[in-house]
């Protein structure tokens, strides 16, 4: 896809992009590395101002997201302690990973301002159209 290709795409922030647009910004993102990580503090205002930093030079940017109940104590906690906290997070029904990563991409596009085009897993990506 030509960069001229991506500027007509979504010309004005937060316009609902469509299925086939968002399929080819995804296509495009697949060989982009995550530029921005959201980790322990969350989504800070230092974060969203990386995350505007890296719009200044693209228009499509990958942010990683460590949900906080994934993060467990680095105090040397034996292995079968890390197993069963893994084994009780995910009761039936209940995606509390998905939903945090959910809930910051979604915190992450009303305050920068840009488009979600596709979250996958911890990895979140963005679309901003160059003014």
């Amino acid at each position: 896809m030509k960069p001229a290709t991506l500027r007509a795409i979504g010309s004005e922030i937060g316009m609902a992009l469509s299925n086939r647009e968002k399929s080819e910004l995804r296509g495009k993102a697949q060989a982009l590395k995550c530029s921005v990580t959201v980790g322990k503090g969350g989504l800070t205002e230092a974060v969203r101002e990386q995350i505007r930093h890296a719009f200044a030079g693209r228009e499509l940017v990958k942010v990683r997201i460590q949900p906080l109940t994934q993060r467990v104590p680095s105090n040397g906690t034996d292995r079968v302690a890390i197993i069963e906290l893994r084994s009780t997070r995910c009761v039936k029904g209940q995606h509390h990973e998905r939903d945090e990563i959910n809930r910051i991409a979604r915190e992450i596009a009303e305050s920068v301002p840009c488009d979600l085009v596709a979250r996958t897993g911890f990895t979140a990506t963005f679309f901003q159209p160059r003014a």
